[in-house]
């Protein structure tokens, strides 16, 4: 008969107790516990669906795997990976692939203007390489800053507008649009991209504008406001496709410019006071009693 042999037992000690380490073990084992049912599962299922062996185990190993539902395609990441490559330094806080690079001002001012031009082409090719409103909602994601997101909104033309926007216009990529020209305060990219979806897709854009809330037309009236516009008949246009009353746009402009109106004076130095003016009577009385007499104007053929 074998002899098992037992684990002693253990007198409870609160000091050496460590919570974190029972709390992975118990974690552990529900882990191992649900993965040994799904794979149990998996394969009574597969005993009467599957067509081959390789079937077999491919639905065997594939069972504890996520299932990815649609709206997960234009989920947002809920990780950042390789941030420092994205900065473009190396933990060291030199440029990757040339750490014998020399150091000064001009090394610095080439890699500045390298990467403006860089980033200036990326934006352009990936406004062209979109195809669909979905693809432009997933790259406006992948970008941190307003700014980077309205240099994106800037290098869509008509045509890649039409091209987006040829079945529908999702009423959300609408609001975020707007909202991101408004935070950027790009000068003419706000009224350029309204152009082209009120010029180029009107119908589409209509449909989606509907949906848009009071504070969002506001928005729009706002973007109008702060250009000038191309000709008589532009504001009208624009304004039917939004859903924006031409009024608004007005209203906007004024407020706009009375807000100009006021920062102005407020960066405007005060005038420096006028003494002769602003003299109060006791000092002027002082200063008459300290002066000395004015000289009479005669001469000695006078007191003669």
């Amino acid at each position: 008969m074998p002899i098992i042999t037992e684990d002693k037992m253990h007198k409870y000690d609160p000091a050496a107790f460590a919570f974190t380490s029972v709390k992975g073990e118990v974690t552990e084992a529900m882990r191992f516990d649900w993965k040994r049912d799904k794979i149990d599962d998996a394969k009574k299922r597969a005993i009467y669906d599957a067509k081959s062996y390789d079937d077999f185990t491919s639905r065997v190993k594939g069972c504890t795997l996520k299932p990815i539902h649609k709206n997960d395609f234009n989920a947002p990441p809920k990780y950042a990976f390789n941030r420092q490559g994205a900065s473009g330094t190396s933990s060291e806080g030199a440029l990757p692939y040339s750490r014998s690079a020399p150091s000064g001002a001009t090394t610095a001012a080439v890699v500045r203007a390298g990467a403006a031009a860089a980033a200036a082409a990326a934006v352009g090719s990936a406004a062209f390489k979109l195809k669909t409103g979905r693809e432009l909602e997933r790259e406006l994601r992948r970008r941190d800053t307003a700014v980077e997101k309205a240099e994106l909104l800037a290098s869509l033309d008509g045509d890649v507008c039409a091209r987006l926007f040829a079945r529908e216009l999702d009423a959300e990529v609408l609001r975020q649009m707007l909202l991101i020209l408004e935070e950027a305060g790009a000068p003419g990219a706000g009224r350029q991209l309204l152009k082209d979806l009120a010029f180029r897709c009107p119908n589409q854009t209509s449909m989606a504008s509907t949906f848009l809330t009071p504070q969002e037309r506001g928005v729009a009236a706002r973007l109008l406001a702060r250009d000038p516009a191309g000709d008589e008949d532009e504001d009208v246009r624009i304004c039917a496709a939004m859903s924006v009353p031409p009024g608004a746009v007005a209203v906007a402009a004024a407020l706009a410019a009375a807000s100009r109106a006021d920062n102005e004076e407020e960066q405007q130095p005060d005038a420096p006071a006028d003494p002769t003016l602003e003299t109060p009577p006791a000092a002027a009385a002082e200063a008459a009693a300290v002066a000395p007499p004015a000289s009479v104007g005669f001469s000695c053929q006078d007191m003669d």
